[in-house]
């Protein structure tokens, strides 16, 4: 049975309408997230459709590179809110745009044997048309959408970690590197020999 992905999402056109609420707020940890932690959300000025899994097939290897408040503003502007809170005016908190792209680049979750953790919530439905049955999985928003991307690419053996900088990168024909590619990037290879000599 063909399984099809089909996920749709919206993002401003100009990455400058997305504000920040709550700007300088450090948020303290209690196990709950709060409405005066820092978030980023669309002012919904002028907002284009999109289809992120198609267009960029390594997506997801770029959310988990980001490490600071402002690699998680960059990328939203880039491709969107990561949730409905985010598009429709509440704003995505930024923290936890950080302690997701961190879990996924670590590709582990401190999950303990018997503890089972949703990553994502995706819509499964079962579809015929003239060539068949065919099995159609709806993720429910951005964050989702990149949580299926890195499983599928860890599944099939697409994500790998840079020898360099322990980075995790796509590789395969949808992102144009060879599958058992070892860097991230030709600066990191470069690095990575010339310390490699330099010993």
């Amino acid at each position: 049975m063909e399984t099809e992905i089909s996920f749709t999402w919206r993002r401003e056109r100009n990455p400058k309408d997305y504000e920040i609420k709550n700007a300088g707020n450090r948020p303290t940890f209690t196990g709950i997230i709060r409405d005066d932690w820092p978030r980023i959300r669309a002012k919904r000025v002028a907002l284009d459709q999109y289809k992120p899994l198609d267009e960029l097939p390594d997506l997801y290897g770029q959310f988990a590179r980001i490490k600071s408040e402002a690699d998680a503003i960059k990328f939203v502007r880039a491709y969107g809110p990561l949730t409905h809170d985010g598009l429709k005016g509440k704003g995505d908190t930024i923290y936890t745009i950080q302690r997701q792209a961190e879990s996924m680049a670590a590709g582990h979750l401190h999950v303990g044997l018997d503890v089972e953790l949703v990553l994502c919530t995706l819509h499964a439905t079962l579809a015929a048309d003239h060539n068949g049955i065919h099995l159609k999985i709806e993720p429910a928003n951005l964050l989702d959408a990149l949580w299926l991307q890195f499983a599928q690419a860890v599944s099939r053996g697409l994500a790998n970690r840079c020898k360099q900088c322990n980075a995790l990168f796509a590789t395969g024909p949808d992102a144009k590197r060879r599958r058992k590619a070892q860097f991230c990037s030709v600066e990191c290879k470069i690095k990575f020999h010339s310390l490699k000599r330099s010993r």
